[in-house]
């Protein structure tokens, strides 16, 4: 595998990763973002909780099974 797919695999995975940890620990920077605001203000926030969650998790089944 070249050096370049391994860096964008590790890279999806850490996004991932950020997802799940600002869902879960709510830090300001990433819950009060101007985006999070307008989307948690259009379905909530347990709605924009678990939006990025499921993107975490595609994220991360992409990076893994990706070819």
């Amino acid at each position: 595998m070249p050096l370049q797919v391994l860096a964008l695999r590790v890279l999806a995975l850490l996004v991932a990763v950020w997802l799940v940890v600002g869902v879960v620990y709510k830090p300001a920077i990433f819950w009060e973002n101007h985006k999070a605001r307008t989307l948690r203000g259009l379905i909530g926030d347990s709605g924009a909780g678990a939006f990025y969650l499921i993107l975490a998790v595609a994220i991360a089944v992409g990076a893994v099974l990706a070819p």
